[in-house]
């Protein structure tokens, strides 16, 4: 359905099917507060709004499919994404125990050659 501008800047909806124009009624202020009872809009069962209905329907019906598409397409990266950072973190705890034993190593290593020098030092004044 196209949204065609009238007099005014007021946009009335068209059927693209048959260029059947559908009539909006404008009221002044006036208009509205006097008799609401007037019978001068188009009733939303009649016939005329059955092909612009039938439109709007498929129209929306397709969005809603497209949104529907896109929502389980995000929810999907979003799944990937969080096992993605679930295997990351456990990868980098992996990397932290390693770091952890590495450390270890060194400061033994260090301990030991700490050891070794006073051994050394004894040693040489000994000689």
């Amino acid at each position: 359905m196209d949204v065609q501008p009238e007099e005014g800047g007021v946009s009335a909806p068209r059927a693209a099917e048959d260029g059947m124009e559908i009539p909006i009624q404008h009221h002044d202020e006036e208009d509205i507060d006097e008799d609401e009872d007037e019978d001068d809009e188009v009733d939303p069962n009649h016939q005329l709004l059955d092909r612009v209905q039938r439109a709007l329907y498929e129209q929306l019906s397709k969005r809603k499919e497209a949104l529907e598409i896109k929502i389980r397409d995000r929810k999907e990266a979003v799944s990937r994404i969080v096992k993605q950072r679930e295997q990351t973190g456990v990868e980098l705890y992996g990397f932290q125990q390693q770091l952890a034993k590495l450390q270890q190593d060194l400061e033994s290593k260090h301990d030991f050659m700490a050891q070794n020098r006073e051994t050394r030092k004894v040693a040489e004044k000994r000689v």
